[in-house]
């Protein structure tokens, strides 16, 4: 096994999970120009003007994971194992 590096501000490198930020950016710019401002009178406003965005998108998914969720078991009521994190120096693998 060999460690790799995504490279910074290359978002294809990510695939599937950068994926989504697509249509959410081209909404939000859309949205802005309809708007006619990117100017808000506060986070809050901004918060509100992105969460409307959101949940628009969100709507589209409804059916489908209301769908899933009719076979979808409950969790677990106890916890998963514990783990520990090690850090091993890269001098000491075979790949160093």
């Amino acid at each position: 096994m060999r460690p790799t590096v995504n490279i910074l501000g290359v978002s294809h490198e990510n695939g599937v999970i950068e994926t989504a930020h697509g249509p959410l950016k081209h909404r939000i710019d859309q949205a802005i120009k309809v708007r006619g401002s990117a100017d808000f009178s506060s986070l809050q406003a901004y918060r509100d003007f992105l969460g409307r965005i959101v949940e628009k998108l969100n709507k589209r998914c409804q059916g489908r994971l209301a769908e899933e969720q009719q076979y979808l078991k409950a969790l677990p009521s106890y916890r998963f194992m514990a783990f520990s994190e090690l850090t091993v120096p890269l001098a000491l693998t075979p790949f160093g």
